[in-house]
């Protein structure tokens, strides 16, 4: 098992997060969460005769650097197909128009038959990352998910000081155990939490192959850094069509849009 479990119980997702106080005055907490995708037309094709669809490999960025990472990838990926968006129902809408890009909601995208990308760039709440991964891998049956995050982190060492450093976790038995030796294990699993802590129980509790790569950095350390730190994985991500990737300028802090500044919200999903 990846995480490190007190109890036997705490390999639920749910019994790990934080129970709303019934005497609360917040009543947004104790309204009920959904999720809900936003197909485009190639998803809606792709689901016309079958409700779930069937993926050997599905990579789930979350988090800003991350997620500008897959973008990368997915940019670079010239027969990439974007299936839908998935929000959930306590988010705050997005301002866009339908001349602007969706940059700040979840893409789904199929880069090839084999490999499914999820752009998060999002924050999602602890106490919803299950709904979230409970919804995704109700509509998507992978054979291996291969979960990306970043950590910030409290020991400023010699290695870490001025670069960042790349750390795994995985389900056993997982085939990726031998290929990334050189790939330190992550020392610290309960650090992990939200969405890629839901993924890993879930692969644990399906039987799923699970592997979570985290890039551990200092609240000073580039995003172009960061980036960087993904390369020895990039197998992992891409596809067979995938070409060399293109970092996106220094001055452009945002997440790169799909299919270049052209494709609009209404034209990826009306």
């Amino acid at each position: 098992m990846a995480l490190q479990l007190r109890y036997p119980e705490e390999a639920d997702f749910r019994s790990r997060v934080a129970t709303v106080d019934s005497t609360t005055d917040d009543e947004s907490s104790k309204r009920q969460v959904s999720a809900c995708f936003r197909w485009s037309p190639y998803g809606r094709q792709q689901l016309q005769n079958k409700s779930v669809l069937s993926v050997h490999r599905l990579v789930v960025a979350t988090g800003d650097d991350a997620a500008r990472f897959a973008q990368c990838v997915v940019d670079a990926t010239p027969d990439a197909q974007i299936l839908g968006s998935l929000v959930l129902s306590n988010m705050m809408i997005t301002e866009s128009t339908f001349g602007s890009t969706p940059s700040r909601v979840c893409s789904i995208v199929s880069l090839s038959q084999d490999v499914v990308v999820v752009v998060a760039p999002y924050k999602v709440d602890e106490m919803h990352a299950w709904e979230w991964a409970d919804a995704l891998l109700a509509r998507f049956a992978p054979t291996h998910i291969v979960s990306l995050s970043t950590l910030v982190s409290l020991t400023y060492d010699d290695d870490l000081h001025e670069a960042c450093s790349l750390r795994k976790l995985l389900t056993s038995p997982n085939p990726l155990a031998s290929m990334n030796d050189d790939i330190a294990t992550l020392a610290s699993p309960r650090f992990v939490t939200g969405i890629p802590a839901a993924l890993l129980t879930f692969c644990h509790l399906h039987g799923l192959q699970g592997s979570l790569f985290v890039v551990l950095h200092h609240s000073t350390t580039s995003w172009r850094a960061i980036l960087s730190a993904y390369l020895p994985i990039l197998d992992l991500v891409q596809a067979k069509t995938t070409t060399k990737l293109s970092l996106i300028g220094d001055n452009d802090r945002s997440t790169s849009s799909f299919m270049g500044q052209n494709a609009s919200f209404a034209e990826l999903y009306i």
